[in-house]
């Protein structure tokens, strides 16, 4: 639920419990001069249409805030241990596999992305390389070696290692002044 869907929820409550309670009021006849009738007499349509839709778009707001599906908000995975749980961020696995794929010879550029799945971590892997590298070797290597780092590093199962490649560029020239 985000700030805004709890701010609309903080002031809906406290509406419909102002008005629940004048309402109880009003038909209890507390203060004598309330009447339940008299009220809803002085209420004009222009004056309760727009209330009353303002609560319904409220109250559609809140209920879809309720049912809407969560985003995977999960930044780190967690491990059981016999002393204890540890956690690993996902940012911290991100890093492992950016550091092992940038030590692959052949890699200009990497950039990385981490999510757990349920039989292990998938690992999105965006390189650019040199025109004249062999992008499958590069590749097989990159996958085996990101592969390799982050279980030794974590612990973790890495189900798939998906590499993308970005950018072939042509390989840098050394200029002789």
């Amino acid at each position: 639920m985000t700030l805004v869907d709890r701010v609309l929820l903080t002031v809906y409550a406290l509406a419909v419990a102002l008005i629940s309670i004048f309402v109880i009021s009003a038909f209890l006849g507390l203060p004598p001069a309330w009447n339940a009738m008299a009220i809803l007499n002085a209420l004009s349509a222009w004056q309760a249409v727009p209330i009353a839709a303002l609560f319904f778009l409220f109250s559609i707001r809140v209920l879809l805030s309720g049912l809407r599906k969560e985003r995977s908000s999960k930044t780190a995975i967690t491990q059981k241990t016999e002393l204890g749980e540890v956690r690993i961020s996902l940012d911290a696995l991100q890093n492992v596999a950016q550091r092992a794929a940038l030590s692959v010879r052949g890699i200009r550029e990497a950039r990385t992305g981490v999510h757990s799945a349920e039989d292990g971590l998938v690992i999105n892997t965006r390189v650019a390389t040199s025109i004249q590298d062999n992008v499958p070797t590069l590749s097989a290597t990159l996958q085996g070696i990101v592969k390799q780092s982050v279980e030794e590093s974590t612990g973790m199962s890495v189900k798939e290692v998906r590499v993308l490649i970005d950018d072939i560029a042509p390989a840098n020239k050394v200029r002789v002044r």
